[in-house]
């Protein structure tokens, strides 16, 4: 069984709940009605296919040598998604994911 190991910081941020936008105006959540991220309508397949590959840990350039194509285009895609999701970096990222895996 793979362990995954995270710095103390790290650590300290995904105890802490991000403050995105959203949640500082009081609007609804991004991903309401989602079970997971993989569900959110916004999402592109090949978004939640860069996400998927994130959120198991594997690096830009590795998903871009995966799907064949180039770390520019994998980055993109990666960006796009954080922003539908309104999430700014892959430590609010990965917060989100476990908060929608517990509901």
């Amino acid at each position: 069984m793979d362990r995954l190991y995270l710095s103390p910081d790290m650590s300290a941020e995904l105890d802490s709940t991000p403050q995105t936008p959203l949640a500082t105006t009081g609007q609804d959540s991004p991903v309401e009605g989602a079970d997971t991220l993989f569900d959110y309508p916004a999402l592109s397949p090949k978004e939640r296919e860069v996400l998927r590959c994130c959120l198991e840990g594997m690096p830009v350039s590795q998903t871009a040598d995966k799907f064949l194509r180039s770390r520019k285009t994998i980055s993109g895609q990666k960006q796009a998604a954080m922003r539908k999701l309104n999430v700014r970096t892959d430590t609010e990222l990965f917060k989100l994911h476990l908060d929608l895996k517990d509901i």
